[in-house]
Formats: structure tokens, C-alpha cells, sequence
């Protein structure tokens, strides 16, 4: 007997306006700034004479104060909601854009860095949050994605228009200029998005202390589908953010020996993939949803995508590097479908914590790994390891991705049996 079709709910005009696109704005300024590292990358080398470990470590600062300041983040965005929370940490991001644009030296950009990570620790899970919050619970799914496209979106802007910014008036002008823009978004989101923090019932169910929110984040660690999920959002997403925020623009510039500007506009591909593919995956999720299919199978299967185009990076394949790179921006987002499942089995009122706990190990996994690539990269040039960077890369890439395939099939195994976690 066929099941009866639900016609689900739609998303009203007036949250599409006031809780997506604000929120989504807020994420491409954090994707910009994740990213555009990468592009002025030479400019930074030169002008302050970086090794690979050094511009590791400027760029992945934002990551490391990204990662630690996603449990406070859980606490303010359950306490106060997503609105009043994001506005203020985009205004600290762009004073963070403004102490890089002045900075003279590699420490003060560390710093700048450390503050911008602070400001867009937000991004996304300020998104999830209001959706979780605001939305249908059929629609989220769909909702999440299209947050996570526009993230592509800043992935866009920090290519070919960042490098053309940085060419004609310099990097410190692009940040002065990020600066602005991000102050601009924050107001947007205080201004658009809905006051409060969710319904009546919502709020009735809020924690009221701090320490009784931190009591909270105990029974979340001890789920069994939390720790099914956490390591492969944490080595397959974060692998994916520290390739595409700094790495995939060094092996092009490194292995490939491309210049500038055809770097960009690879760089530039990938970002329009990035895109299509969050989109893809979010209608694909909705699909399944409605027909009872779990987004376990549909996380796996953007997996296998990513783990091939890296599998391209690592034996750097005789094809075009836009295809390559294109092909890994395209199943780049498909892990945060887990996120949705986290909001699911938490609810609204704990989804705040819940998932800036999972994103707190996807964040410290990325930056380890951004980083770490430096170190390796560094450390086998030294002792002499391989007779040229392709050599150097494909090791440490390869490594990356066996870690990606062993926390594929744990996620796999251990949510089998658990048709909420898949």
C-alpha cells in the first residue's frame, strides 16, 4: 500500500526575508573570510616573508578562535537567540577587519585573525539556529542548504573578485572594505531578523541560569548519535575546509605551477560548485525526507564524490584542475546535513549547544588539519622527502584521506541501527 503523499508546509515570504537571507548574508561574510586567505596568499608571502608553516598559522588562527568560542556561542545563542548574538559577533568581526588592515606584522595579523574568528564563530550556526527556531521542521533541511550556498557565495567573492581588489588597490584596502560590509551585514541581521528566541514554547523551556545550560551540554557528549556523527563531520567537513580555505590554492600554485590569476579563477569554479552543490544536496535531502529515506544515505553518497576529487588532488590526474577543484567544492557541504539531525533529536531549545558542540570539533579539526598540511609540507621538505611538492602534497593529502574513509565507515556502523541518525 503506497503511503499517503504529505504536502508540506511553505516557508512564509516574510521569514524568507527576515530569518534566511539575513542569516545566509551573515554566513557568506564568514565564508569570505574563511577563504580569501588563500588568494592573497602571495601578497602576504612576500610582503612578510612567510614560510608555509607561518601562513598556516595566520590563516588558521580564525579557525582556532572559530573552534573555541563555539560552546560560549551555544550558551548565547539558546540565552539570547540568534538574532541579538550574531549581530554583536559581526560587529567584532569587522573590527577584526579593520586590525588586519592596519596590521604591520605577522603577530598583529595572528591577532586580527584571532578577532575575525571570534566575530564569525556565528556564521553558520546562528543560521541553524534561527531555522531550527523560526521555520517548518519538514523544511529546515531545504532551508540549512540554501544558508550553505550562499556560504558558496563568499567562496566566490574571495577569488577572482578578492584577487582583482587586492591587485588594483592591495589586500590591506580589501580588508578595509570587509570591514564595512560586515558592519553593514550586522546591522541588517538586527534590524530583519524576528526578536525573541522562537515561540512561546520555546522560550518557556529556556534554561534559566548559566550553569543549568552548561548542565545541559553533559547528556548531549553522552548520546550515542552524537559521537556516530562527530568524527566524520570533524575529519570529512573539516579536511574539506582546510583544503578549500588555503591548500587547494597552494597545490594549484605549488604542483600545478599555475599563476595568479588562473589560480582564481579555479578557485572561482569551485566556489560556483560549492553553491550548485549545497542546493543539490539540500533538494536531494528534501526528496528523501518526504519519502521516507534518511540523510545518512545521501551524507555517504556526497562523500564518495568528495573523496574521488581528493583521490584527484593526491595522484594529481591529467585532467583540467577546474574540473578537479570543481568536483570537490561539489560535495564539499553534504556532511552538515548532520547538523539537521542533531536539531532533530534536541529540539529547539538545546539545538544551540548541540550543534556549536559538534561544530566546536569540526572547527578544531579544520584548523589542525589547515595548519598541520603547513607543518608536514615544511617538515618533509627539510628532511628531504620526495624530489619535488607533488610528491610532498600527495602524502600528506593521501593521509587526510584515509582518515576521511576510517570516519566514514565508523559514522556508517554506528548509526546502522539508528534510523533518527541516518
Amino acid at each position: 500500500m503506497n503511503k499517503p503523499h504529505h504536502i508540506e508546509p511553505k516557508i512564509p515570504a516574510r521569514l524568507i526575508a527576515g530569518v534566511i537571507l539575513p542569516f545566509s548574508c551573515g554566513y557568506l561574510i564568514s565564508y569570505l573570510f574563511r577563504t580569501v586567505n588563500s588568494v592573497i596568499a602571495p601578497d602576504l608571502i612576500a610582503e612578510l616573508h612567510l614560510d608555509e608553516a607561518g601562513l598556516g598559522l595566520i590563516t588558521s588562527a580564525y579557525l582556532y578562535a572559530f573552534t573555541l568560542f563555539q560552546l560560549p556561542l551555544g550558551l548565547l545563542l539558546d540565552r539570547y537567540g540568534p538574532r541579538r548574538t550574531h549581530a554583536v559577533l559581526l560587529t567584532i568581526a569587522a573590527f577584526g577587519s579593520l586590525l588586519f588592515a592596519l596590521g604591520p606584522g605577522p603577530v598583529t595579523l595572528t591577532i586580527a585573525r584571532t578577532v575575525i574568528g571570534i566575530g564569525l564563530s556565528g556564521g553558520l550556526m546562528a543560521a541553524f539556529k534561527a531555522n531550527a527556531l523560526w521555520l517548518p521542521a519538514a523544511r529546515v533541511p531545504l532551508a540549512n542548504s540554501v544558508v550553505v550556498a550562499f556560504g558558496g557565495l563568499g567562496v566566490f567573492a574571495a577569488t577572482a573578485p578578492s584577487d582583482w581588489m587586492a591587485n588594483h588597490f592591495g589586500w590591506r584596502s580589501l580588508f578595509y572594505l570587509l570591514a564595512a560590509v560586515t558592519l553593514v551585514v550586522a546591522v541588517v541581521v538586527y534590524w530583519l531578523a524576528p526578536h525573541g528566541n522562537g515561540t512561546p514554547e520555546h522560550a518557556a523551556n529556556a534554561p534559566k541560569s548559566w550553569r543549568a545550560q552548561l548542565r545541559d551540554i553533559g547528556p548531549i557528549l553522552a548520546t550515542p548519535t552524537f559521537w556516530g556523527i562527530a568524527p566524520m563531520v570533524a575529519f570529512v567537513t573539516g579536511g574539506f575546509i582546510a583544503i578549500q580555505s588555503l591548500w587547494t590554492a597552494r597545490w594549484l600554485t605549488d604542483v600545478r605551477l599555475l599563476d595568479r590569476g588562473v589560480v582564481a579563477g579555479d578557485l572561482m569554479a569551485m566556489a560556483v560548485t560549492f553553491s550548485a552543490g549545497s542546493l543539490i544536496t539540500g533538494f536531494i535531502a528534501d526528496w528523501a525526507h518526504r519519502r521516507g529515506i534518511g540523510l545518512k544515505v545521501v551524507m555517504i553518497g556526497c562523500f564518495v564524490v568528495l573523496a574521488f576529487a581528493e583521490l584527484g588532488l593526491v595522484l594529481n590526474v591529467a585532467l583540467p584542475a577546474w574540473l578537479i577543484v570543481g568536483a570537490l567544492g561539489l560535495a564539499g557541504s553534504g556532511a552538515n546535513l548532520a547538523y539537521v539531525t542533531l536539531g532533530d533529536q534536541f529540539g529547539p531549545a538545546l539545538a544551540g549547544r548541540a550543534q556549536t558542540s559538534l561544530n566546536l570539533l569540526l572547527f578544531l579539526a579544520a584548523a589542525l588539519i589547515q595548519s598541520g598540511i603547513g607543518w608536514a609540507l615544511d617538515l618533509l621538505n627539510a628532511i628531504g622527502f620526495g624530489a619535488d611538492a607533488e610528491t610532498r602534497y600527495a602524502t600528506v593529502l593521501g593521509l587526510i584521506l584515509v582518515i576521511q574513509v576510517l570516519s566514514v565507515l565508523w559514522f556508517a556502523r554506528a548509526t546502522r541501527e539508528k534510523t533518527g541518525a541516518a
